[in-house]
C-alpha cells in the first residue's frame, strides 16, 4: 500500500514536470486572472472609463516637466464632475490669509436678485450665497456672487447673465444662468477684441482657477483664456458656419434656429464648447446684429441691416 502511494506521488511529480502539465497549469492561471479582471468592481458612479483615462493623461506633470497647455487641459476641465464652489472657497481661505469672504446677502436680497434675473438661481449658487456674498483678494480682485459690483450690457448674449468678476479693463466674467440648467457655465466677455469665450464649465471650476496659487510650471486658465485666446478666436472664427450650411448639415435645433434668420447671419454652436472657444460678438462693430436661440448656446451674428427711405439719413 505504501509503495502504491509512493508510486502515485512519483507519477504526480513526474507529470508536474512535463510540458503538457505546465501548459494546462498556465492556461488555468490565465483563466483565473481573466476571471478576476472580469470580477473587478465597476468605476464609481459618475466616473466613466473615459473620465478616468482623461484624468490620468491630464494629471499634474512631473517635477521639471512642461506644464500642459490650454489645448491639452481644456478637455479635462469639460469632462470632470461639477466642483462644489463652497468647498473651493473654504479650502482656499483656509490655505491663504490673503483671501477674505464677503458677508452673505439677506434672504430678501437673494429673492430680489432672482426676480431681476427672471430665472431660478441654481441650487449651488443659492447655497453659496448663504455662505458668502463674494470673495476678496483673488487674482481678479473681488469676486461678487451677487453681481451688484459690475454693470455689463450684454443682455442680447446672456439674457439672464450674472457678472461676477472683471479685470479693471472693461472685460468681465459672466455666469450664464438659464431657466432649466442646474449648472451654469462662466464666460469671458472681452471688448478688445469683442469676443465671448467659455472660461469654465461651472462656477466651482472658475473659483478654483481664480484662487489657485500658480508658479512657473503652471499657468492659470484665467490667464490663458484672457491672454491670446481672444485674438485667436477673432482671427480664426472657429465653430462658425453660414446659414446655408446650418440648414443643410445642422441638427433639428440648428436648422430651426437658422430658419428664423436671413442670409446675412453666421451661426455659432456652443452647446458642447471647449474652454477658450467662443465667437466674435462685435465682428461688425458695436452695431453688430447678435441673436441667441432663447437660452440655448446657439448664437448668430450679422452686419447691421441697412435702412432705406427718407427718414434714414437724418437719424443715421
Amino acid at each position: 500500500m505504501r509503495r502504491d502511494r509512493l508510486s502515485s506521488r512519483t507519477a504526480v511529480s513526474t507529470a508536474a514536470s512535463s510540458p503538457t502539465w505546465i501548459a494546462r497549469t498556465s492556461a488555468r492561471a490565465w483563466r483565473s486572472r481573466a476571471w478576476r479582471r472580469e470580477r473587478r468592481p465597476p468605476p464609481r458612479p459618475g466616473r466613466s472609463a473615459a473620465f478616468v483615462a482623461i484624468s490620468i493623461r491630464a494629471s499634474a506633470p512631473a517635477r521639471g516637466a512642461a506644464s500642459p497647455s490650454l489645448d491639452e487641459r481644456r478637455a479635462t476641465y469639460c469632462c470632470r464632475a461639477v466642483m462644489d464652489p463652497i468647498a473651493v472657497i473654504e479650502r482656499a481661505t483656509a490655505e491663504s490669509s490673503d483671501l477674505t469672504l464677503l458677508p452673505s446677502p439677506r434672504d430678501d436680497a437673494v429673492e430680489a436678485l432672482e426676480a431681476e434675473l427672471r430665472v431660478p438661481l441654481p441650487s449651488n449658487l443659492r447655497l453659496l450665497l448663504k455662505r458668502a456674498g463674494g470673495i476678496d483678494g483673488t487674482r481678479l480682485g473681488t469676486i461678487d456672487f451677487t453681481g451688484r459690483s459690475f454693470d455689463v450690457e450684454l443682455g442680447h448674449i446672456f439674457p439672464s447673465g450674472l457678472p461676477i468678476a472683471d479685470d479693471g479693463s472693461g472685460n468681465h466674467w459672466v455666469l450664464d444662468l438659464t431657466p432649466d440648467a442646474a449648472v451654469a457655465p462662466v464666460f469671458y466677455a472681452a471688448h478688445d477684441p469683442p469676443v465671448v469665450l467659455l472660461q469654465s464649465p461651472d462656477l466651482g471650476h472658475f473659483l478654483k482657477e481664480v484662487v489657485a496659487k500658480t508658479d512657473r510650471s503652471r499657468t492659470s486658465l484665467i490667464d490663458e483664456v484672457r491672454g491670446d485666446r481672444p485674438f485667436r478666436v477673432w482671427r480664426t472664427n472657429p465653430s462658425a458656419v453660414d446659414r446655408a450650411t446650418a440648414l443643410e448639415q445642422g441638427d433639428d435645433e440648428v436648422r430651426a434656429f437658422a430658419a428664423e434668420l436671413d442670409e446675412r447671419f453666421t451661426i455659432i454652436d456652443l452647446r458642447r464648447p471647449e474652454i477658450g472657444i467662443g465667437f466674435a460678438w462685435g465682428r461688425y462693430g458695436p452695431a453688430t446684429d447678435v441673436r441667441r436661440d432663447g437660452y440655448r448656446l446657439l448664437f448668430a451674428y450679422a452686419q447691421p441691416e441697412r435702412r432705406s427711405g427718407l427718414l434714414h439719413r437724418p437719424f443715421r
